[in-house]
């Protein structure tokens, strides 16, 4: 991956923060976001089933179709078509998160990042 396309979807990265907090419908000015990926292989059916969890858990998301790649066994791999979330709650999700994608999408791991975040203006 070039020096740009890092650049670019770190970027991405910050925009879909600043929307999933503007978009949430917390008060104090206060946030946890959490970004996680959801492989490809996960149906739609499932992905309509965990947008209703994160609307109701968190009060919205921001999802967008995404490339990732990573090592498995010294193997890389690139998975061409996830879905990573972006998503700002008044407190920590990532447990009930984790919880939801094995237990609801049968994934056995899930790459979760989780950051506090101040809402100007709130």
């Amino acid at each position: 991956m070039s020096f740009k396309s890092i650049l670019l979807a770190l970027a991405l990265v910050v925009v879909l923060a600043s929307s999933a907090l503007a978009s949430s419908a917390m008060s104090g000015g206060k946030a946890t976001v959490h970004f996680f990926a959801i492989p490809e292989s996960v149906p739609a059916t499932e992905l309509a089933k965990l947008n209703g969890f994160l609307n109701q858990a968190a009060g919205g998301f921001t999802a967008m179709r995404s490339q990732g790649g990573s090592m498995v066994a010294g193997v890389s791999e690139i998975h061409e078509n996830n879905m990573s979330y972006l998503v700002a709650a008044d407190r920590n999700l990532s447990k009930e998160i984790m919880a939801y994608a094995k237990e609801k999408l049968g994934l056995g791991k899930l790459f979760i990042l989780v950051w506090k975040a101040d809402r100007p203006g709130q």
